[in-house]
């Protein structure tokens, strides 16, 4: 069952992403800087959506949730929009079964997770979100979220050394160094950020995997986030088999709420907590 437009809105720390969803294909996509004081940009878009049938907001914000209820709220779109949360996915039951996660799980985290789980059914799979945090999930084949691991994002990282030792130039760019070892201060940075990196994502999953017993080989793997592509290249060769999925967490939202409606359950907005 499909409605003729879906906005889904993915509020991320640093990026905000929005998707139109036409009959159940993604149609229109656009993604900007996440600005938690000026919302005209949600207002323009939803300009020209007079006739959607729902808003779907994951948001990590919470300052600008509550902004962006009031613009749903002014524009009259509020009882059209539905805030897909922990608290709203344990009372609306998903492909995926987050029942038994103690804390509250990031909207983005739920909305990757279900993503990843309808793009590798029947096999178990980590979804890994490379954005201000890297966030590593689990999902087995029955759909069972199984929990993960976050660690900071790719440019949090390079950050992290310039700003306690500031003499230290900043690492501008992300890339395999030309030469190993360096012999340059510059050279030398490479040579540590990009096999620091790429040996925390190795390292993580490698964890991950051994705790659930899961072999590599019969594990599947999908990249998102803006910094996922790089990530991706890092570990390409250890890791083979590796989906490159950049609008994951908008194909979430909507599934999460799809999957709401086929069960008959009806749009009914939840709290706004992110």
């Amino acid at each position: 069952m499909a409605f003729e437009k879906i906005l889904a809105i993915d509020v991320g720390n640093t990026r905000t992403k929005m998707g139109c969803f036409v009959e159940g294909e993604l149609v229109a996509t656009e993604h900007f800087l996440t600005d938690r004081s000026d919302t005209h940009l949600y207002l323009e878009e939803l300009e020209h959506f007079s006739d959607i049938s729902a808003i779907l907001v994951s948001s990590v914000v919470p300052e600008l949730t509550l902004t962006l209820e009031s613009v749903f709220n002014a524009a009259g779109f509020l009882d059209r929009t539905v805030w897909i949360n922990r608290e709203w996915i344990l009372q609306h039951p998903s492909n995926v079964n987050f029942s038994h996660y103690q804390d509250p799980l990031g909207s983005d985290r739920i909305a990757n997770a279900i993503a990843g789980h309808e793009r590798l059914l029947n096999k178990n799979k980590v979804i890994c979100g490379f954005g201000t945090a890297a966030t590593f999930d689990m999902v087995d084949e029955q759909g069972l979220y199984m929990g993960g691991a976050i660690a900071p994002g790719l440019k949090a990282f390079t950050e992290s050394l310039h700003l306690a030792v500031p003499s230290l130039p900043p690492v501008m760019e992300m890339t395999q160094p030309g030469e190993t070892p360096g012999f340059s201060t510059e050279a030398c940075l490479q040579n540590g950020f990009y096999y620091g990196y790429k040996g925390l994502i190795l390292e993580v999953l490698g964890n991950l995997l051994q705790s659930a017993g899961w072999p590599l080989s019969q594990v599947g793997f999908i990249f998102t986030g803006g910094d996922a592509e790089i990530a991706q290249t890092m570990v390409a060769f250890e890791i083979p088999n590796i989906q490159l999925e950049p609008t994951l967490a908008l194909w979430g939202l909507y599934q999460a709420w799809l999957h709401n409606i086929i069960v008959g359950e009806g749009l009914k907005p939840s709290p706004t907590k992110a």
